[in-house]
């Protein structure tokens, strides 16, 4: 049985999946529709265990005909806060959420293999869990809270993908690496209270303002002056909001940011750093602060055996020339929730150029993928799941 024809066939399905899937976003945590949508296709195959582990997730379950391992593939299937401007001719019909990450194509390609594979049942020795996970977009994610119920308890091994991140990466190429490919990530929401005046007298008064700029300027500061040159750290601020009119010193401001790191000490030393400079920064100004640091995601750490597997399935189905590797990438997903828990490897798709109309990276309002990249996605789903069956198991 040939894989790529297969997926072939079936190809318009898969696409027609997708495009559904962008014009009905939901957000993280109310993907109600969507996973009935996800349960309603994956019934269709007839041959798959179903359930729901979690409000709005879809695990099915397809028990080949012979006894073997467990191998997990995973799909977030969450949107964004983000009104889309993408030109496309099934843009999203619920205003202002959108599937600018690429989601839509995450649950269309793991459909189009759950297809595959219960058609190929009596081939199969062991079992192969299709995991639809919600809110991989809300820190700490939904995969934690899968794992907390239980879904990898009998799995042996873990895999998953991703659409672009990486901007340029042509279609029908992947991007993976063994041990520490994606950067762990933490949240900053920090809320500075002072003393609001109006602004013709700032002396009888305590800005918020002031102390939040020289927080987010010494923020900026802190990776080049406290990390060795090899090591990797990103500490980026998203939103600073205080004040409503042009004549009043408000009474408090709110930074909002992230903080990225590849280890867990260079995680230490960046949550002590930002306590200390906002700390004195708002001593010199006596404000106060009231910070949550919000402990997020781990890194991505690839397990070897796990990383070998994709390649022999990549090598299958695209060719060992459109294996690429790259220096580990600041991005973040929950995916590292479950490779904390088990073995298992998560790997990049290439979704276009920019040369070829998609230019705009993951989160933007007009991302937006090419389609051909869904067939490749699909194989390797399927080929990756045929191969970790076979594979015997190794320490790592």
């Amino acid at each position: 049985m040939q894989i790529k024809h297969i997926t072939t066939e079936i190809e318009q399905q898969v696409i027609g999946w997708r495009r559904y899937f962008h014009q009905h976003p939901e957000l993280s945590y109310h993907e109600v529709k969507t996973s009935q949508e996800i349960r309603r296709i994956l019934a269709s195959f007839g041959k798959i265990e179903i359930s729901q582990p979690i409000n709005n997730s879809v695990v099915g379950v397809l028990k080949g005909d012979f006894p073997g391992k467990t191998i997990a593939l995973r799909a977030d299937i969450d949107a964004l806060p983000i009104k889309e401007e993408a030109d496309v001719t099934f843009p999203s019909l619920n205003e202002g959420t959108m599937h600018a990450c690429g989601h839509d194509a995450h649950i269309a390609m793991l459909l189009g293999a759950a297809s595959i594979l219960a058609s190929m049942q009596n081939q199969i020795h062991g079992k192969i869990k299709f995991i639809f996970q919600p809110a991989e977009e809300q820190a700490p994610g939904g995969a934690s809270v899968m794992v907390k119920a239980g879904v990898l308890n009998d799995v042996d091994m873990i895999f998953g993908q991703h659409i672009s991140i990486v901007q340029d990466i042509p279609v029908g190429q992947i991007i993976i690496k063994p041990d520490t490919f994606m950067a762990g990530c933490d949240a900053i929401d920090l809320t500075i209270t002072g003393k609001g005046t109006h602004s013709s007298t700032p002396e009888k008064g305590n800005s918020p303002i002031l102390a939040a700029a020289e927080v987010v300027t010494d923020l900026n500061q802190i990776v080049t002056g406290l990390l060795p040159a090899t090591e990797q750290a990103v500490i980026a601020i998203g939103s600073l909001q205080s004040g409503k009119v042009d004549n009043v010193i408000p009474e408090t401001a709110r930074i909002l940011g992230t903080a990225r790191f590849m280890t867990p000490e260079v995680r230490l030393e960046l949550k002590q750093a930002i306590e200390r400079v906002i700390e004195h920064n708002c001593a010199m100004h006596q404000t106060k602060a009231d910070l949550s640091y919000i402990l997020g995601l781990g890194p991505i750490i690839n397990d070897l055996q796990a990383t070998d597997i994709v390649k022999k399935a990549a090598k299958k189905v695209i060719g060992a020339d459109n294996i690429l590797t790259h220096e580990p990438i600041m991005s973040s997903d929950d995916f590292a929730s479950y490779l904390e828990e088990k073995p298992g490897a998560f790997f990049l798709l290439g979704a276009g150029k920019t040369e070829d109309g998609f230019g705009y990276m993951n989160h933007h309002a007009k991302f937006n993928i090419d389609e051909r990249a869904l067939k490749y996605g699909t194989s390797l789903n399927v080929e990756i799941a045929l191969k970790a069956l076979n594979t015997p198991s190794t320490t790592s």
